[in-house]
């Protein structure tokens, strides 16, 4: 596999088909582009792996995608990743919350509190995203968040969140 067919394959399958049409073959190869650029970082496979995912959880391959991620420089990644947090599919958006774990970057806090302030999949993920970001104001905006959620799951994930930003004296 060379670069031009990983990437080929990637701009092919923005996003993949829904997994009930995923065929094995059809996950291997995003496994072996996966694969090809854990050995072979290109820059440009960032924004196409954010915009691969779709329904389900791609048979595991969607969990090791932000190990490809992780290895490129914030300034590679944080334009895309606010790109995908904000006018990604739903399904970009959940898995880029679960990326942007990682980032502490002030960058990120306005597309994470708005994914934070809407009930649904990623809600979850962008408050515990959230809740090591270094944006100023960040702790007030969960409290906001915090007077208006109703599981109990996400209460108890906002309070602690408050709480340890509130310790370290996070803004």
């Amino acid at each position: 596999m060379t670069a031009d067919d990983a990437l080929a394959f990637l701009r092919a399958n923005q996003p993949l088909p829904p997994q009930s049409r995923c065929s094995d073959e059809l996950i291997q190869t995003l496994n072996e582009v996966r694969e090809y650029f854990l050995a072979s970082p290109d820059p440009r496979c960032i924004p196409l792996l954010l915009g691969v995912f779709n329904d389900g959880d791609g048979h595991g391959v969607f969990q090791l995608i932000d190990k490809v991620i992780w290895h490129f420089p914030n300034d590679d990644v944080l334009p895309h990743l606010v790109r995908s947090l904000s006018t990604g599919t739903p399904e970009a958006k959940y898995w880029s919350t679960q990326i942007a774990t990682h980032y502490d970057d002030p960058v990120l806090a306005e597309p994470l509190i708005v994914l934070a302030e809407q009930a649904g999949e990623s809600q979850y993920f962008a408050v515990l995203a959230l809740s090591l970001n270094l944006a100023v104001g960040v702790s007030s905006r969960l409290r906001k968040i915090r007077q208006t959620v109703t599981d109990s799951e996400l209460i108890g994930l906002l309070d602690e969140v408050v709480a340890e930003r509130d310790r370290s004296s996070l803004p």
